[in-house]
């Protein structure tokens, strides 16, 4: 790894911790961590270990306790919401495993909607999207529903909306986790391609032919790194 590179995630000693009830449950306890621009790194760990909570916070879409979390040298804990947004929306695309399609909107509209939501031109959108298709491969799915997609097809629409943005970095939770063998090896290879053409990729996953792909292999357990 060139030492070099800027940091694109940084961890400093953070915790995560929900209150169910009565009862405090330390998801995430005090992991530090650095990933450096262009990075493919698999975060690994049993259920329940704290994994998913750890990627949920480095997208900011749940609060730590305590720590702090930079991704692009902007200390999450400090920013507004409306910052935390901009953010979200400029810098990181976050692929869920469910996908998180709109029903209602083809796979190309469904891509463009965070372009949208930046207010950039009709135009600069089209061009943009048009190209992220090109780019996997997936330009035949532009005007098909969710409804008509497979679930292998409904992952890359939702890798290209992660892409579109051109993000600082791509988090992705359990990607491969709803698809069968052949969706499964097809996904892993657009993430080591867009990797090798220099897009930090971030993973939570228990597939190993994902995680024997990555650059760097981390483990979490009860919270903890190993």
């Amino acid at each position: 790894m060139n030492e070099d590179r800027r940091s694109a995630v940084r961890l400093d000693d953070v915790f995560i911790t929900y209150t169910r009830g009565d009862v405090s449950v330390e998801a995430v306890r005090g992991v530090s961590l650095e990933i450096r621009a262009g990075e493919f790194v698999s975060i690994e760990g049993p259920s329940g270990s704290g994994k998913s909570s750890l990627l949920r916070a480095i997208a900011g879409l749940c609060e730590t306790t305590s720590g702090e979390i930079q991704v692009g040298g902007a200390s999450l804990p400090s920013l507004s919401a409306g910052e935390l947004a901009d953010l979200r929306r400029t810098s990181i695309g976050f692929v869920h495993q469910l996908h998180n399609l709109f029903p209602d909107l083809t796979a190309a509209q469904n891509v463009a909607l965070p372009l949208h939501l930046d207010g950039l031109a009709p135009k600069t959108i089209a061009t943009r999207v048009g190209e992220t298709f090109e780019r996997l491969g997936i330009a035949p799915l532009t005007d098909r529903l969710p409804e008509e997609l497979s679930g292998g097809e409904m992952l890359r629409v939702a890798v290209a909306r992660a892409l579109v943005i051109e993000p600082l970095v791509i988090l992705a939770d359990e990607p491969t986790g709803s698809l069968d063998q052949a969706n499964g090896k097809m996904v892993i290879e657009i993430l080591r391609k867009l990797n090798a053409e220099g897009t930090t990729i971030v993973v939570v996953t228990h597939d190993e032919a994902i995680a024997s792909g990555a650059g760097r292999r981390v483990r979490i357990v009860d919270g903890r790194l190993e």
